[in-house]
């Protein structure tokens, strides 16, 4: 048995390419002469395998020889093995993080707003997956109604390739979101293991070039084994001496419980004004201990038009000065390649892509 794609110019490479020897060499160097040129790992079965036949195999990506007979012994602690190189050695896109400091800061809000302008300014395929498993924010941002939810991706993740996450997300504002169902926290809990979520969220990063997770509800516990995966975690304040007394104690549960350093850290002030001269930006990143703080600057009525009324926020005043902020904020913190900002009816532009 040979396990080989059928020969297409179209098709992606494979992940792994499985030889079978039988008494047949022809048929495996047949085989091992169309993996010329293809950088995939190969796996070579067989029993007593001609030497001519392994010198040959070790030209290309040779990772094992496998025995026949202790095919079953063998092939688990083999492809164990090669997971872990592959883990390492693939490139996956940012995956990040959007988590409230203090409880009703905007994380959800920011969640949606940096993915919008990070696909509009650029050519990045962008995802957002809504691990708010009680409310399920994200498409009320994005005024949608999903047809299937993080659930159902959990429960098809053997299955889950391009084209099944394709189908799993509605696309919408240049945004591929992954929704969460209002109150699955307990289907999620009950039937899917952490593993199983860290393994949805890489696929998510195999396929896109950022991936955005709402964490608006902070240390829950099926999120607390993805935080290690996050490459940057954003913590969401405001400006008042309680949010910034409880985004602090949070960053040293996620020092002291989940060993991430402050080095990972960026801080969001949510709703920042030049008129609280109380509070500086300066003053919140010395206060935590975390380099990079940045502004957003909205006020409550454009947040809550958007959240509860599905609006468009060009059609609110002061979404401009927002949009810059949210640029700035990408522009400093993501490996993003980024177009120039313009300043004439960018988030019109934004808002009416599909």
């Amino acid at each position: 048995m040979t396990l080989l794609p059928a020969k297409d110019s179209q098709q992606t490479p494979n992940t792994v390419s499985v030889i079978e020897v039988h008494s047949d060499l022809l048929e495996a160097q047949k085989a091992l002469a169309k993996l010329i040129g293809n950088e995939s790992p190969l796996l070579l079965i067989g029993k007593d395998i001609p030497q001519s036949l392994i010198r040959e195999a070790m030209t290309l990506n040779l990772h094992d020889i496998l025995s026949v007979d202790n095919l079953e012994d063998e092939l688990y602690p083999s492809l164990l093995k090669l997971s872990e190189t592959l883990a390492n050695t693939t490139p996956l896109a940012p995956l990040v993080g959007i988590v409230n400091g203090k409880g009703g800061s905007g994380a959800s809000f920011l969640c949606s707003t940096l993915s919008q302008v990070a696909a509009a300014h650029s050519d990045a395929r962008v995802a957002v997956i809504d691990l708010d498993l009680h409310f399920g924010t994200q498409s009320d941002l994005l005024d949608v109604t999903p047809e299937f939810y993080i659930t159902d991706a959990l429960s098809n993740l053997a299955a889950l390739d391009k084209t099944a996450i394709g189908a799993i997300t509605y696309k919408k504002l240049g945004v591929h979101l992954l929704a969460s169902k209002p109150y699955s926290l307990d289907e999620l809990l009950h039937t899917h293991s952490a593993q199983s979520l860290q393994a949805l969220t890489t696929q998510f990063r195999l396929h896109f070039d950022l991936v955005m997770l709402d964490i608006s509800r902070g240390l829950e516990g099926h999120v607390g084994g993805l935080l290690q995966h996050c490459s940057q975690l954003s913590l969401v304040c405001q400006q008042n001496i309680v949010s910034l007394k409880e985004t602090r104690a949070l960053i040293n549960q996620l020092e002291q419980n989940y060993g991430i350093p402050k080095e990972q850290l960026h801080i969001i002030v949510n709703r920042y004004s030049d008129k609280v001269n109380n509070i500086s930006l300066r003053e919140i990143g010395e206060s935590t201990g975390v380099g990079g703080v940045f502004k957003v600057q909205n006020d409550y009525q454009l947040a809550s038009s958007s959240t509860d009324l599905g609006k468009p926020l060009n059609e609110g005043s002061g979404s401009q000065l927002l949009e810059s902020d949210l640029y700035r904020y990408l522009e400093q913190s993501l490996p993003l390649e980024l177009k120039k900002q313009e300043h004439s009816g960018l988030l019109s532009k934004l808002f009416r892509r599909s």
